[in-house]
């Protein structure tokens, strides 16, 4: 009998994938790729999510990468996109797999755009103080080890109240974009390189830290210059898509 339930699940897995795949556009390609439907199991993903803390996301985050990798059907590619390429996989699909609207307005203006993104995937690199700085879009799998990293040394509450809390969560925030879009910093002096992929998240912060604001604002300037390429991508007819859970709902 098990080995007849077991054939059967897997029956309905093939069947699944065959009849429910979509072709998704991968910005960082520039081509399509199949992603197979989202099912009752990716729902509990997002149901889970729900419960996050609402200014980071983390748990989103972490399922959101998951659900990438599991829906995926060429799996080599997914640790090489990036943060565009994400938010543009799970708006997709949505569009495909929950609903073609968004708060009731029509997502197909925004997937007509995603498939126009060009994207610029070389570092960019500025001088500041003494101080040469590397920044590039970072890949998912970068983004997930600095969100793991975080989260692992903070005990805030999924509901944050208290002001001085929140205060935190932002001030936290804000570090955490500068943070997954530097690669390297270095001491023109000396020469003296740091990449920030091979360390800690503790050690990068303590790092960021001690950089000068003027650093900080070129890396602010590129963080904003990125996301004003890809406007269409987060707002429909002046509203904010906001890539949370509620995307799924």
């Amino acid at each position: 009998m098990s080995e007849k339930n077991n054939n059967f699940i897997e029956q309905l897995k093939a069947h699944t994938k065959e009849v429910y795949s979509k072709d998704i556009y991968v910005p960082s390609l520039e081509r399509d790729v199949t992603f197979y439907t989202m099912t009752a199991k990716h729902q509990k993903m997002f149901i889970h999510a729900a419960l996050d803390n609402p200014i980071l996301n983390l748990i989103f985050h972490e399922k959101s990468y998951d659900l990438i990798k599991d829906l995926c059907s060429e799996k080599g590619l997914v640790n090489n996109f990036n943060i565009v390429d994400k938010h543009a996989i799970l708006i997709q699909l949505r569009y495909h797999f929950v609903s073609t609207k968004y708060n009731g307005k029509s997502l197909t203006p925004v997937i007509n755009f995603i498939k126009k993104i060009k994207l610029d995937l070389s570092p960019k690199i500025d001088e500041v103080d003494g101080i040469s700085i590397q920044y590039q879009l970072p890949t998912i799998p970068q983004e997930a080890r600095l969100l793991k990293g975080y989260g692992d040394t903070v005990n805030f509450s999924m509901n944050p109240t208290d002001e001085n809390e929140i205060r935190a969560i932002i001030a936290d925030s804000y570090i955490l974009e500068l943070v997954k879009h530097i690669s390297k910093v270095q001491l023109v002096s000396n020469k003296a390189v740091v990449d920030f992929n091979n360390h800690s998240y503790t050690h990068i912060i303590k790092i960021v830290d001690l950089l000068g604001k003027q650093v900080c604002d070129k890396v602010h300037n590129y963080i904003n210059d990125v996301k004003s390429l890809y406007d269409g991508m987060y707002f429909i007819k002046g509203e904010e898509i906001e890539i949370n859970s509620s995307l799924f709902n």
